[in-house]
């Protein structure tokens, strides 16, 4: 991504081919809520690396842009999913209380 505006639709369209990347690549998607959601934090997580190195490396060649594309396409596939996540309270057996 260039440093100028980019106009909305072009933002959505960059997002939905990253997300048909990515479901290529990946085809399969957690129905676990928490799994689902660990994957947009990595996504996360490499924004902030990428800007990390941008500003403490002072590398410009970084692409944060395309990291924030990514982390949305992400953030897309998790609600495309959102129907179908089990919203029981099931607690796994380690953060129950023993009895």
């Amino acid at each position: 991504m260039k440093e100028e505006e980019i106009k909305e639709e072009d933002l959505i369209r960059l997002i939905i081919e990253e997300l048909r990347r990515a479901e290529k690549k990946h085809p399969n998607w957690p129905l676990d809520i928490f799994a689902a959601n660990c994957i947009i934090q990595e996504e996360a997580g490499e924004i902030t690396k990428s800007i990390n190195q941008f500003y403490w490396d002072r590398n410009p060649d970084i692409e944060i842009g395309k990291e924030i594309i990514q982390t949305a396409a992400m953030c897309v596939r998790f609600l495309k999913h959102w129907g179908k996540y089990s919203m029981k309270y099931n607690v796994p057996i380690y953060y129950t209380e023993q009895s």
